[in-house]
């Protein structure tokens, strides 16, 4: 599957202001997502999660976060990813220097693994 490559390809278009489709990420999201398997979706978690952890910028943080809780949806389970665990105080200090709505997008999925405060 083609996915963390269509992905990867859509980051760094963003990342260099190349935005031509604002709904790049969500064809992606619609079309590549919604045909994996729960175990697909689960395995592409620790590398998107990894992604997630290296953007600077806020919109393309978002939509990498978007990503995440559409493969978190998709994989159909609450069993916390151990890259989640992994990065959690990271995603936090990276997210702590967005807005509001990127840091109520981190603690949905942070609440969707039942993770609250700090652990």
């Amino acid at each position: 599957m083609l996915f963390q490559t269509e992905l990867d390809r859509i980051i760094h278009r963003w990342n260099e202001g190349n935005v031509d489709d604002e709904w790049e990420f969500q064809q992606l999201r619609d079309s590549s997502i919604a045909a994996m398997s729960n175990e697909e979706a689960w395995s592409q978690m620790p590398v998107t999660i990894e992604k997630l952890t290296q953007q600077c910028d806020e919109s393309t943080a978002v939509e990498v976060l978007e990503t995440v809780l559409a493969l978190s949806r998709r994989s159909d389970t609450t069993e916390i990813p151990s890259s989640l665990l992994t990065h959690r105080l990271l995603l936090e200090q990276q997210f702590a220097a967005f807005g509001p709505y990127a840091n109520q997008r981190l603690l949905e999925m942070f609440k969707h693994y039942r993770l609250t405060g700090s652990q």
